[in-house]
């Protein structure tokens, strides 16, 4: 079984803590823009209707629009939070070493001053 440092626990923890609560909040997000786009469809569809020399008061037209709008946004939703969350794994962890071994790098420096 391989030993980790406290640093490398509190980084798989983090990393966990991330997958989850990022999906989360990922996946939130693009429903909230979704279900924002579709209600300025909505909105935009039931005015122009009203604005029509004919004025027209059944929305099911709308309803629809708003819908298919809705639908089309959310296409792909899966494959743009898979990519948001797993991206920036690697690169914090890179980062999180880098960060370290330059510490110690300067450490050492100094000790050997001494």
């Amino acid at each position: 079984m391989i030993k980790l440092s406290g640093w490398q626990r509190i980084g798989v923890a983090l990393t966990i803590l991330w997958l989850v609560l990022g999906s989360v909040g990922l996946h939130m997000r693009e429903l909230r823009d979704a279900n924002g786009a579709g209600n300025s469809m909505y909105s935009i569809c039931t005015t122009m209707n009203k604005a029509l020399p004919t004025p027209q008061d059944d929305p099911k037209d709308c309803e629809i629009s708003r819908d298919m709008l809705r639908t089309m946004n959310l296409q792909g939703e899966f494959n743009r939070v898979l990519v948001e969350v797993l991206v920036p794994i690697p690169v914090f962890w890179l980062l999180g070493w880098l960060i370290l071994k330059t510490i110690a790098w300067i450490r050492k420096g100094f000790k050997a001053n001494q």
